[in-house]
Formats: structure tokens, C-alpha cells, sequence
């Protein structure tokens, strides 16, 4: 936008000095004395104000010059200087023939403003393309990631998340990568930055406590960010652990390997993951991100590079840790020997799971935590009880409820917080019980016979149980998979039980805040029923007002259709109200069709009451009445959106009768306030990722165009006919339709006028006539340069940044064959290796699956791999029995290899420290006896050379590509590297690696039968 003002500015001088000089070469300002009297008496001067005009110039041509004002001279200048520097050329104002002086001066206009005109455009499409430079790329990335899960058939649920994970991205770094946001600082600059960010979070870790202030400044500028949504996996029970994690915004759980379990909830600056991080050894439990996180990382290589230039304090935070493990065993030792729910419910085997907490008591560890070994944890249940349908009931005592679950005392007011997704969920009892926290489903608490619960067919959701002090120490238990606890509607006959057990309670549940609802809940742990109830007699309008408090989220595919038709109602009605005011077009249909749209728009307002919006961090507001005030408060919002609908046209009965409708109109002018939704339509269309950049704006550019010209045309046609009633010296008049063209043809008119001078056509046979005339026309001449070069710009910048990649493959390929060239290479093998790189352009337009999801999170790369190749690595019999954290591990060792057909693959005798495993396609084995001749012919899911992982020996057979083969391999590095970080599984594949040597590996490689090998073969020949 600043660009197109600067160039409007810069138009606006260059027209202006054009005109003064066109004016000034047929009228020179020269005195009376001065003038040549014999050339005034023969007319060849004309007295003009101060002015004397020769009669060989273009105002000769001007109707009655000698009586306009020197204003009114500059805009007929002005006018024609715009037409001829716009290129556009009426032809109503033109040099005088054999008039060399003003020629040359029109010649000069007219190449100034063609390459002015050129430099708008190359100026708009260059800046555009910069801008946008970013956001081209990491949407090509997106466009290829999308190709590549299509291609390798990810799972739908996966894919999706992994593209919500690139949105977000998106959302909060903007595409750059969180860990080289610094790398263009200084050493020193970065790290005092590092400092500042993260000096206060490394104090707060025990065993960083008191080391030397290098040490922490060192340690800072290698700690990194990274960005986890809801739902992700931060790490995994009995994943290796290279990585310390500390938590500044948002909330992770513990949780089961099974993900049926919650330990324990952590929340900012609390840390976990340093003992995995010195001690190289597996986590201890699962990590889950219950909100949207930012969480710091330090990677294990940073931290031994750290060490080695202090290796006392190195000494030091091993001692640390040393005795914490020490603690912490101590400490479950004393829990295990506890089972704190045992006396108060028969269900023993659902208490004695209590005890089941080492491995969130060893990964989460709260910041400056001390462990007192042998302390006896007290434990507090949590229960979280989902919206039900309401019935009769009244308010009950649950005194015994909360003595089962709290063997002795209250729980800490820190312990009553309610998790930041808490309130997403649903709500505590109906907003009357609030007990505790949780993010799943209703659980019941003990399995009793006489319990009331849901049928056995519904499967029980993770419960949540946490000690009273969670947060000074991480003892987190779970009981059960336990029953869901059902309301129960009420009987007469529970009456008279329901008002005794409330007395003999003698405890009431307090009235919340928000709700209105009694409810009751009454439970009985010994031989009793467990029953909820809740009154039916909510009065109407308190359970309409309670239906009203919905929050809508703004990717709803509803929403975005109520948008859409707003949307269009917004221009409709905006170039309607304008043509109504510029022609005077009274018509009864109109008006009630303008005025049904406005229900429209007064149920849109309604609707955005509910409609929450992500904050910067990417999370939704979910409360219905920070919702409400934000949109009410907000200037974008309520007040855009109630101004323009509300009938301010109504003043009008006030206006005399002859121009009450004129009037009318003209009040109705607060209905385009809403075009400003046109921009913000558009910008919240580009945001997004998933779109086809060039077909929005062209799109948008057809819209912006539509609406000036519209606008333009409605203008031209009120300066010739203000309120309805034509001037006599008009456009209109010298057309000679006054009183007999209907609105439609002078409507037609002025889009001809309006398009041919914006597109610099001009043809003149509509032309300007009244200085108000001349000087609107200048305005548009203007304009449609500027219109013009930014659609052309926009067009120019956004083919551009699409062929980004594409011109960056073209040049490594250059460099490639430069390379070839200048080495001299075989011109045959030179032709081979330019064709290898066009087939991977056609294929994955020359992005490897590592550049595509290396800034994914660890778990969900793994999740990844495992989705395209687990079921490959777990059909490999060197990998029989190993565990699953293991598969997560080697399938991030996994290389992709793309080949044509026909491409050799590995010839016999070569010496390979690789195995590889076909994903798709087909390859041959060659015969040992006949190079000719087909062994066997493998297929997707085979493998071969897998005993290459553990010993060097030379290729058995000679293996080519029958189809387009996608291949993955696995090298002995990599393989070396996972066996060391599981020592289980290595014993395992180690052990299987040595019983294949014994045999003949290469035949047990291939498992080709001899029926299939002869098959195989004969299909082959066959195709040849």
C-alpha cells in the first residue's frame, strides 16, 4: 500500500509539471509592455488575464478560453496532460499542427509515462515477490509434503494432523526454523540473548543450581524452542532419551504408554527429561502435550560439547543426579508398601494400581523439588463428571464422597486449579460439584455390585488421579479402568432415602457462581447405590439463555458458508447503494431486497457473538463470555458490523418531499462502511495454506477492479447529473439521450467511459466536457495506472515465486553438469545422470523426505516413518521380537532411493554395508550362471542383503529394476548407533545375524523358490 501512494504522489507531480509546461508554452506569462503590439493587432495574441496566447497553439481549440479563470485553465492542462501521460489519448485536446514545441513536449509525456508505467509494474511485482518470497516456499513445502503422504498412502488421521502441525508452524514462526533464529547474531550478542531468554529457567533445575555464570551462559546459547499442538507426543516410554525438556507455556501430561493413564500434569517452568539426558538411558514414561506448548529443548551432543570445557561442574551435576535417582527410589519404595484406598473400597486390585507411579515420579520432576524418603503421599481422587440431560433431583450432601477419596486432609488450593483444558471439556456436575479436573470421560469409583452404570460395551477412558501435593512432588497414581457412574432418573420411592442420606451427612454442596442448577449426587461406597439427580424444572428461558452460550469455532464449515454469503451481500449491496444514489433509481423491489439482505447481516452479528478466535499462540478461547466482550469490544468487530445495519435512512422523512428520496440515498452511504470486510475477507483468505495463491488473487483483483470501475462509472454519471437533473454543458447532454435513455443504457455509457479510460484505451467518443469533468477524468487516468500495474504486478510476482523451486533445481542441475563437463565424463553417462534428474524432478519435484518433515517433533516423525515402513520392519526376521520403541527408532535411519527401470541396483561381488527393502515396484535377481536369466523376481515388502547390517561380506547377486522401484535402505552405521541405545534388541538381532551367516545367506536372502524363479523368468523373457 505505501508503494502505490508513493506512485500516485509521484504521478500527481509528473501530470502537474506537464501541464504548467503545456500551458506555459501557449501562454507565456509576459507583461504588457513587453507584448508585440503588431502581433495583438493582427489577432495572433489573445489577452488572457496575465497571459497572452499565441493563436498557433492548442488553446485556440478551446471553447471560450479567453473567459476562464486561471484555475479552470490549469485543470483543461491537467487534463490533457493526464491523457497523454496515461497513454490514454481522447484526442479532444491535441498539439497544433506544425506546432514544433508542443509536439516535442507530448512526444516527451507520452515516453515518461509509458516507462513510468513499466516501473509501477516491475516495482510492484519485484516488491510483492520479495515479500512473498517466504510464505511461496513454505507453501511449496507443503504442496510436496501433501504430494509425498498421497503417494506413500498415509493414514487420513495422520496426514491431517500433520498438516494442522504445518498451519501452526506457520502461525507462530512464519516459516523461519525456531533454531536458527539467532544464527545471524554475533557469538557474543547471541549469547546475552540466550541469557535473557533463558537464564532463569537453567537456575531453576537442581542440578544446575550454583554452577559458574560462563557455565550458564554457555549452556543458554544452546538451548533451543520448539512448538507442540494438543494431542502430540513429547516423548515415549522407552525411547531413548537425547533431549532435556522445559516447559514455558502450556501443560503436558504423564501418561501410560497406552495413553489410558494420567500421572501427573505439569505446567510452565517445570522441567523433565535431564536424568534420560546424563544417564543415556530409556524414558521412564510418556509425555503428552494436554494444551498448545512452548517448550525449550537441550540436546544431549550440546550438552557433553558444554561439559568438556567444564568438567568439574560436569562431575558435580552427575552427583546431583546420582542422588535424586537414589531418592527417588526410596521414595517409591515407601509408596509401593502403601495402598491408601484400600480401606475405604473393597476394590483392592483397582487400589493396589496406585502404587504404579516410578515412571512419572522419575521423568517429571517440579522445579526445586526435595524428596523425603519414606514420606507417606496423600492421595486425592479426581473425578470429572460429563454433561448429562438434567432430571429432578435436589441438592444432596457428598461429605461421604469426598472422606473415601481424601484419607486426610483437604486438597491444596493449587491442587483445586483446573488444568487450562479443563474447561474445553465439559463441565464439573453441571458447574454445582466441582470436584477436580479431568479430560475424559464421566469414571466411577468403585466396582460394587449395586453401582449404577453405562453397559459393559462402553470402554473405560483414562481417569486422572493425582496426590493432594502434585505439585511439590510428582506421586501421581491411577485407579482403575473404572465404571462410568450414570444419572439416574428420579423415583417417588428414593425420595424419603435421598432426604435421609442428606441429613445424616450433614453437608451441603455450595451453589456455583455461574449455574443455577440444583444437582444431587449421592453415593453410598457399602452396599449402597450410587445416584445422580438433577432438576427438570429449569424454567424456559434460563435453559434458552444456557443454549445461547455455544462458542463456534471459526474453521467451521458452516461458518465459513455464512461468510461466503455475507460476503457476496456485502458487494451486492454496496455497488446497489451507490448506483441508487448516483441515478436516482427508485424501485419498491429493490429496497425489500436490500433490506431482507440486512436480516442477513443482523443474524451474521448474532452468530459472531459465538465465534471464538485463536490467539497468537494458536489457542482458542472457549469461555462464551470472553468471547461475547471480545467481539463487543472490538472496533473491527461489533462496531464494523452494527453501524452500516443500523437505518440511519430513516432521518429522511425529515427532508423536504420533492428530494426526500435523494436524501434517502444519500444517508444510505453508511452501508459502505462494510466494504472494509471486502479486505479483511481477502486477507483472511490468503492466510491460509492449503490455496491456490494465484487463483485468490486473481480473484481478489477481479473484485477490487469490479468495484472501481462500478464506482467510477456511478461518479462520472452524478458530476453530469447531480440528484437526477443533467447539467447543460455534460458528457450526458452532448450525447443527446437526456430525457429519453433509461437508467440501464446511461449505466452502459459510463462502464464504457470508465474501462477505456482506466485501461488507457480511450477512444474518445465519450469525453469530458465541465472542469468537473476534466478534473474526476485526470483522477481515473491516474488510477488505472496504478490499478493496472499492481493486477500486473500481483500476476508477475505470484508466477514467479511459484517457479522458486522449480529455478533452484534448474540450477543445481547446471552446476551438475558443469561438474560432468569439466571432468570430462562419458557423454552416455553424462546423459544418464541428466535423465536420473529429471525423472526425480517428475517424481518428487526434487525434495527429499527429509527436508519435507526434518522440523516435525521426534514422536510424530516416527509415527510417520512407521505408518509408510512398520510393517516392512517388522516383517524383517533380523528384527524379530524387538521392541516397539526400537521400530520408532530405526525407522528414523530409513534412506529413500528412487529408480527407473532397468537401473542397476547392486552387482554381484561389490561390497555394501546397506540392506534394502522394496516399498513399491518390482526388481529381478539375476542368475549366478546366466547374466541374462531371472532368478526370481521380488516384489513390494521384499528385502535383500539384510545380513550386510552385521557383516562386510560382497554382494551375492546381481539386482536390477524391473519397474520404477521405490526402495528404502538401512545402512550398518545406523544400525550400529540404534543397537548401542537398545542392548536388548541388539543381543536379539545379533544373535539371529549369526544363525543366517552359518546358512547360505544369499539363497535365504531372496527366499526365491524354484517354481517362482522359473516363473519369474519366463515372465521376464516374455517382456523382453
Amino acid at each position: 500500500m505505501v508503494k502505490q501512494v508513493k506512485f500516485f504522489f509521484y504521478l500527481i507531480l509528473f501530470f502537474h509539471t506537464m501541464a504548467c509546461a503545456w500551458f506555459m508554452q501557449a501562454c507565456p506569462p509576459v507583461g504588457f509592455d513587453g507584448v508585440d503590439h503588431v502581433a495583438l493587432d493582427r489577432g495572433e495574441l489573445h489577452h488572457v488575464g496575465v497571459h497572452y496566447c499565441a493563436s498557433n497553439t492548442w488553446i485556440m481549440k478551446i471553447d471560450d478560453f479567453v473567459n476562464m479563470t486561471p484555475m479552470q485553465l490549469y485543470v483543461v492542462s491537467l487534463y490533457w496532460s493526464s491523457a497523454t501521460g496515461a497513454l490514454v489519448g481522447y484526442g479532444d485536446i491535441v498539439a497544433y499542427p506544425n506546432n514544433g514545441t508542443e509536439m516535442s513536449i507530448a512526444v516527451f509525456t507520452m515516453l515518461f509515462g509509458m516507462l513510468y508505467f513499466g516501473y509501477i509494474i516491475a516495482s510492484v511485482a519485484a516488491s510483492m515477490a520479495n515479500a512473498d518470497s517466504q510464505r511461496a516456499d513454505y507453501q511449496e513445502k507443503i504442496v510436496s509434503a501433501n504430494r509425498y503422504m498421497n503417494n506413500k498412502k498415509v493414514n487420513p488421521m495422520l496426514k491431517q494432523r500433520i498438516g494442522k502441525r504445518y498451519q501452526y508452524m506457520w502461525l507462530r514462526t512464519n516459516g523461519i526454523d525456531p533454531e536458527s533464529l539467532f544464527d545471524g547474531l554475533t557469538p557474543t550478542l547471541k549469547a546475552d540473548v540466550s541469557v535473557a531468554l533463558y537464564k532463569d529457567i537453567i537456575e531453576e533445575v537442581p542440578m544446575f543450581k550454583g554452577t559458574d555464570e560462563c557455565f550458564i551462559k554457555t549452556l543458554a546459547s544452546r538451548i533451543t524452542p520448539i512448538y507442540f499442538m494438543e494431542g502430540d507426543y513429547v516423548v515415549r516410554k522407552f525411547d531413548h532419551g537425547e533431549h532435556m525438556f522445559f516447559i514455558h507455556r502450556g501443560c503436558v501430561d504423564v501418561v501410560s504408554e497406552d495413553a489410558t493413564m494420567v500421572f501427573a500434569t505439569m505446567h510452565p517452568g517445570r522441567f523433565f527429561g535431564e536424568i534420560s539426558l546424563l544417564k543415556n538411558c530409556p524414558r521412564t514414561a510418556s509425555v503428552r502435550a494436554q494444551t498448545n506448548c512452548d517448550v525449550y529443548i537441550l540436546k544431549k551432543d550440546d550438552l557433553d560439547q558444554v561439559f568438556l570445557g567444564y568438567p568439574s561442574i560436569k562431575q558435580q551435576v552427575l552427583d546431583v543426579v546420582e542422588e535424586r535417582i537414589v531418592a527417588v527410589r526410596m521414595q517409591n519404595a515407601a509408596k509401593e508398601s502403601q495402598t491408601p484406598l484400600a480401606a475405604a473400597s473393597p476394590s483392592a486390585s483397582v487400589a493396589s494400581q496406585l502404587s504404579a507411579s516410578s515412571a512419572a515420579s522419575v521423568i517429571a520432576r517440579p522445579s526445586g523439588a526435595s524428596v523425603t524418603p519414606g514420606a507417606s503421599p496423600k492421595q486425592t481422587l479426581m473425578i470429572k463428571v460429563e454433561p448429562q440431560p438434567p432430571v429432578a433431583g435436589k441438592t444432596s450432601k457428598i461429605e461421604s464422597l469426598m472422606k473415601v477419596f481424601e484419607p486426610s486432609e483437604q486438597p491444596t488450593e493449587q491442587s483445586k486449579q483446573p488444568t487450562a483444558k479443563a474447561t474445553s471439556k465439559g463441565s464439573l456436575v453441571e458447574d454445582r460439584v466441582k470436584f477436580f479436573e479431568s479430560r475424559e470421560q464421566i469414571a466411577g469409583v468403585t466396582a460394587e455390585p449395586q453401582l449404577q452404570v453405562t453397559p459393559k460395551n462402553v470402554e473405560p477412558q483414562p481417569q486422572r488421579v493425582t496426590s493432594k501435593e502434585s505439585d511439590d512432588d510428582d506421586d501421581a497414581k491411577y485407579v482403575g479402568p473404572m465404571p462410568r457412574i450414570a444419572w439416574m432418573p428420579p423415583s417417588d420411592d428414593k425420595k424419603e432415602q435421598d432426604n435421609n442420606t442428606s441429613a445424616n451427612n450433614n453437608t451441603k454442596a455450595k451453589a456455583s457462581k455461574k449455574s443455577k442448577e440444583d444437582v444431587k449426587v449421592q453415593m453410598e461406597i457399602d452396599d449402597q447405590s450410587v445416584e445422580m439427580k438433577t432438576s427438570d424444572k429449569v424454567p424456559f428461558l434460563r435453559r434458552l439463555q444456557k443454549a445461547n452460550q455455544v462458542v463456534i469455532d471459526p474453521s467451521s464449515f458452516r461458518l465459513r458458508i455464512l461468510y461466503n454469503i455475507t460476503f457476496v451481500l456485502v458487494v451486492f449491496t454496496s455497488m446497489l447503494t451507490i448506483f441508487q444514489a448516483a441515478y436516482q433509481y427508485d424501485s419498491a423491489w429493490v429496497l425489500a431486497l436490500i433490506y431482507l439482505f440486512e436480516l442477513v447481516f443482523m443474524f451474521e452479528i448474532f452468530v459472531k457473538f459465538h465465534v471464538t478466535q485463536a490467539d497468537q499462540y494458536g489457542e482458542l478461547e472457549l469461555d462464551f463470555d470472553k468471547v461475547y466482550k471480545l467481539y463487543l469490544k472490538s472496533f473491527s468487530g461489533f462496531a464494523l458490523d452494527i453501524v452500516p445495519t443500523i437505518p440511519f435512512e430513516i432521518f429522511a422523512v425529515f427532508a423536504p418531499v420533492g428530494s426526500r428520496f435523494a436524501v434517502f440515498t444519500y444517508i444510505r452511504f453508511t452501508r459502505l462502511i462494510r466494504l472494509i470486510r471486502v479486505q479483511h475477507y481477502f486477507s483472511q483468505w490468503e492466510q491460509q495454506l492449503d490455496i491456490v495463491v494465484l487463483k485468490v488473487r486473481l480473484t481478489k483483483m477481479l473484485i477490487f477492479v469490479m468495484l472501481i470501475i462500478h464506482f467510477c462509472a456511478c461518479i462520472w454519471h452524478f458530476i453530469a447529473c447531480p440528484s437526477g437533473e443533467c447539467k447543460e454543458k455534460s458528457w450526458v447532454t452532448f450525447q443527446e439521450y437526456e430525457g429519453v435513455a433509461v437508467t440501464g443504457e446511461r449505466y452502459t455509457d459510463s462502464i464504457y467511459w470508465c474501462v477505456a479510460t482506466i485501461t488507457s484505451t480511450g477512444y474518445g467518443d465519450i469525453t469530458a466536457h465541465s472542469f468537473e469533468e476534466m478534473l474526476f477524468a485526470s483522477f481515473v487516468m491516474i488510477l488505472g495506472q496504478l490499478l493496472v500495474g499492481t493486477v500486473l504486478g500481483n500476476i508477475a510476482s505470484t508466477l514467479a515465486n511459484r517457479d522458486n523451486q522449480r529455478v533452484a533445481y534448474e540450477k543445481e542441475l547446471e552446476n551438475v553438469k558443469r561438474e560432468l563437463d569439466e571432468n570430462q565424463v562419458d557423454e552416455e553417462l553424462k546423459e544418464n545422470v541428466i535423465e536420473y534428474f529429471d525423472y526425480l524432478w517428475l517424481r518428487n519435484k526434487g525434495v527429499s523426505q527429509l527436508d519435507l518433515f526434518k522440523n516435525l517433533p521426534f514422536c510424530m516423525r516416527t509415527e510417520l516413518a512407521l505408518d509408510i515402513y512398520g510393517k516392512h520392519l517388522r516383517n524383517l526376521r533380523l528384527f524379530k521380537d524387538c521392541s516397539e520403541a526400537f521400530f520408532r527408532d530405526i525407522s528414523l535411519c530409513l534412506n529413500e532411493v528412487i529408480l527407473r527401470a532397468g537401473d542397476d541396483i547392486v552387482d554381484e561381488g561389490d561390497i555394501g554395508d546397506e540392506m534394502y527393502i522394496i516399498h513399491k515396484g518390482q526388481v529381478n535377481v539375476i542368475s549366478e550362471r546366466d547374466p541374462t536369466a531371472v532368478e526370481c523376481i521380488l516384489k513390494e515388502g521384499d528385502y535383500f542383503d539384510d545380513i550386510n547390517l552385521l557383516y562386510d561380506t560382497p554382494r551375492s547377486k546381481t539386482i536390477k529394476a524391473l519397474t520404477q522401484v521405490d526402495l528404502v535402505t538401512i545402512s550398518m552405521e545406523d544400525i550400529n548407533k540404534v543397537m548401542e541405545r537398545f542392548p536388548e534388541d541388539a543381543t536379539k538381532i545379533k544373535e539371529i545375524g549369526q544363525n543366517i551367516f552359518s546358512r547360505d545367506a544369499a539363497t535365504a536372502s531372496y527366499s526365491c523358490s524354484s517354481s517362482a524363479a522359473a516363473s519369474s523368468e519366463a515372465a521376464a523373457q516374455s517382456q523382453c
